[in-house]
């Protein structure tokens, strides 16, 4: 993950805290990764892989041809929101990547692949995962399509920021609810008639999963029917209908209104990057957010005039090491 981001103005009274700050790291990783063993990730498949198809929400101006050059055999369906000419669109477009997604279940129901893959049209963004640099060609790559079917369904985001462990409280009163809650609670009833509002609602962000034939079509048809005909008739605005679905996805999909899964268990078991235990990948992750925190810290120490060039040198040596760990806790795939 690069390391260049804008900082706030620091004093360069903090120079000195950073440097103890990572004297202090450097110690902990000295005696933390000198005993860290590498689990070694289940089998990806114990017979014949699934079968998989990927479905791509996409403008018309946005590149997709990186899926065929990585994935020339992958059964793609690339719909075009904002095009009605193209070879796949969808009724309308609204409620930002939901349209395409339920577009296409409805249109593929009873041919549906073993696992459905559901995504943004970005090869790289910073919503895909940190541990996966942010690319979406490693994400379908290292992707456990046998875990999918397992699970029914998938977040491909791990981290737990932005959306856990709760992006909505849909008990709060109005007066505290954000915009986002109350058009949550004023929509539950019509997007799902009979059914209690739950406490809650949450999941990481931002609306790309993995979902399995039996999952999907475990949900009638005609009620897929009925989320369009939610999205296209709402007098929500594009936005905010889709931020509606954005939380509503693990509530249909995996039946909890709240879909947190343990960090390690997720990468480990989807994507087979595998750190030993949850207090190993705690301690990986802590140290690893902790040199990102440093370097903002050198950002605003050099736009204060009191650049140290070995802190930054320190810096990086640090985030190399913590790399070093990450990529052996990758396992083939």
């Amino acid at each position: 993950m690069p390391l260049l981001r804008r900082a706030s103005f620091i004093s360069p009274r903090r120079l000195t805290s950073a440097a103890v700050s990572l004297l202090a790291l450097t110690i902990i990783l000295y005696l933390g990764y000198s005993s860290i063993s590498i689990w070694t990730s289940p089998q990806r498949f114990s017979a014949s892989p699934p079968s998989r198809s990927l479905v791509v929400a996409s403008l018309g101006r946005e590149n997709t041809k990186w899926i065929r050059q990585h994935f020339p055999d992958l059964d793609a369906f690339v719909y075009v929101v904002d095009d009605p000419h193209a070879n796949l669109t969808t009724p309308k477009n609204k409620g930002n990547e939901a349209m395409t997604y339920l577009t296409y279940i409805i249109d593929h129901y009873d041919t549906l692949s073993d696992v459905s893959i559901f995504v943004h049209a970005h090869r790289g963004a910073k919503h895909n995962d940190e541990l996966l640099d942010g690319s979406m060609v490693h994400t379908l790559q290292r992707l456990r399509d046998d875990y999918v079917v397992q699970q029914g369904y998938f977040n491909l985001r791990c981290s737990w920021e932005p959306g856990c462990p709760a992006a909505l409280d849909l008990y709060k009163p109005v007066v505290e609810s954000s915009e986002q809650e109350i058009k949550m609670k004023n929509e539950w009833q019509r997007l799902h008639p009979g059914v209690p509002l739950p406490g809650s609602l949450a999941q990481p962000c931002c609306a790309q999963f993995a979902a399995s034939r039996s999952r999907i079509q475990s949900i009638p048809r005609k009620k897929w029917v009925h989320f369009r005909d939610w999205l296209l008739e709402t007098d929500l605005d594009n936005y905010h209908s889709g931020r509606i679905w954005e939380y509503n996805w693990q509530f249909v999909l995996a039946g909890q209104p709240v879909f947190c899964p343990a960090m390690h268990t997720c990468y480990c078991e989807g994507y087979g990057v595998c750190f030993g235990s949850g207090e190993k990948f705690k301690m990986w992750w802590e140290q690893w957010t902790a040199v990102h925190q440093l370097f903002r810290d050198y950002l605003g120490l050099k736009a204060a005039g009191a650049e140290d060039l070995e802190l930054r040198q320190r810096i990086e040596d640090e985030n190399e090491r913590l790399r070093r760990v990450l990529e052996g806790a990758k396992r083939p795939y």
